[in-house]
């Protein structure tokens, strides 16, 4: 049945209160949630509420003002509102800095509010006549009513004073989630101008603009708020309609989760996306988020985007391979060539058998392995060839002569024949070496092949 609206706020209290989020009944935070709303329910029987209907009239906001008649009221100046009600407030400048309200601790000290002093943003003492006339535990909170001089009624009525803010002792302080004062003796009420309010919901508001907003009420008409009730039980239905599919959808992806592997992510879909609503569950990478579908007509897509590894940051190394490993064996069913990529961890920790049907997966590798050894060698060489050179150019500065033993047929001591270095430097260069050492090679192959056309004939 849908809440009357005189009957939300404490609705709106109750569900703050006790819906943390810590648990299956208490989620999600903030409400609504079962365990609010069990509390909500016997609250309401327990005081006879019916919370369907309008509150009745001798139940009505400031009924326990006191006996002000119209002839003490004339010429002073009210105003009313919510001191508290149960919540949890933050003050990180302060100490503690998580405080906990409970409903029990505010409604035991309601009355102790009665009769206390103003301040303006916990500072400045007001004079007389600022002061709290009563205060009770109504709807869910500390609710009041006070005197206050004209300068600040009339700054109440211009919206510059819309908060307040309770002052208050503690016998003890207790840890819950936070710290929850108990034994509390409400000790005075301060306005809030440029203060903000630990309590978002602490209101005050001018005595006129709420006599008028309870004759506004009354006045609406029977059919009027007929039609109110009707469309809000239509909203129920649907809200409820809406939270039982979010719960289904959700139940549903935790267990594909559990049979794939994957966890869901943030951003992740629920639900198929209306561009892939035809694909089957099992051609989906990640059929938990619905990502990555790997059909014949999106697989290449799915491989062209995971294997960059900027777009795979949701996920753990283990879901990227299980992802990888999906796309990969979609790829191939649809006769797609993949290349391994042995500088990916992701392509490295594949399956074996997988990996095997992978381009270029064991020879490439071994290829790489023996270019690897053949340009050392050539380096090294050429390192050697640079220090003999330089030895020479030093006897030659020398005045020494380098001349070849006539009887040798060999070559000069110190001195590498040409065709010796021709014989080890490789035929090809891949360009993957880089064009330094590809150039480095082409010479030394036309030098050595060039010195040995210029050599006399029979040596």
């Amino acid at each position: 049945m849908p809440i009357h609206d005189d009957w939300q706020s404490l609705y709106d209290g109750l569900m703050e209160q006790y819906c943390d989020g810590t648990g299956e009944d208490t989620q999600p935070k903030g409400g609504p949630c079962r365990r609010g709303e069990q509390v909500f329910y016997a609250y309401c029987e327990q005081h006879g509420i019916d919370y369907t209907q309008p509150r009745p009239e001798a139940m009505e906001a400031f009924q326990w003002v006191g006996d002000l008649t119209p002839e003490e009221r004339e010429g002073r100046y009210f105003v009313k509102g919510r001191a508290i009600h149960p919540c949890r407030t933050h003050h990180p400048d302060e100490w503690p800095e998580v405080r906990v309200y409970l409903e029990e601790e505010l409604k035991a000290s309601a009355p102790s509010l009665s009769g206390k002093p103003l301040t303006l943003d916990h500072g400045i003492e007001l004079d007389a006549p600022n002061r709290v006339l009563q205060s009770a535990w109504e709807d869910g909170s500390v609710e009041y009513v006070a005197e206050v001089s004209r300068d600040i009624y009339e700054a109440v009525k211009r919206g510059e004073i819309r908060h307040v803010s309770v002052e208050y002792d503690w016998r003890i302080l207790e840890k819950l989630d936070g710290v929850a004062p108990r034994g509390l003796q409400l000790t005075g009420l301060s306005l809030l101008r440029r203060m903000r309010p630990g309590d978002p919901q602490a209101s005050v508001e001018a005595w006129e603009g709420v006599v008028r907003k309870l004759k506004e009420m009354k006045d609406v008409s029977k059919p009027a708020l007929e039609e109110r009730v009707r469309q809000l039980e239509e909203s129920v239905r649907m809200l409820r309609g809406q939270e039982d599919r979010r719960e289904r959808l959700h139940t549903e992806q935790e267990e594909r989760a559990r049979r794939y592997g994957i966890s869901p992510k943030p951003g992740g879909s629920p639900t198929k996306p209306a561009d892939f609503e035809n694909v089957p569950e099992d051609q989906f990478a990640d059929p938990v988020n619905y990502r990555y579908p790997v059909d014949a007509e999106h697989v290449r897509a799915a491989l062209a985007y995971f294997n960059q590894p900027k777009n795979r940051g949701d996920y753990s190394h283990d879901e990227r391979v299980k992802i990888l490993a999906r796309i990969v064996g979609a790829a191939q069913a649809c006769g797609v060539e993949v290349s391994y990529q042995p500088e990916d961890p992701v392509y490295r920790d594949l399956p074996e058998d997988l990996k095997a049907k992978l381009m270029g997966y064991g020879k490439k590798t071994t290829e790489a392995e023996a270019l690897r050894v053949e340009l050392a060698k050539a380096r090294r060489t050429i390192m050697d060839l640079a220090k003999e050179r330089d030895a020479l150019k030093a006897r030659a500065s020398l005045g020494e002569a380098v001349v070849a033993p006539a009887s040798s047929p060999g070559a000069p001591q110190g001195y590498v024949k040409a065709d010796e270095v021709l014989a080890i430097l490789p035929k090809d260069v891949p360009w993957r070496w880089g064009a330094g050492p590809h150039e480095l090679v082409r010479r030394l192959r036309a030098k050595c092949s060039q010195s040995i056309r210029d050599q006399p004939r029979g040596r």
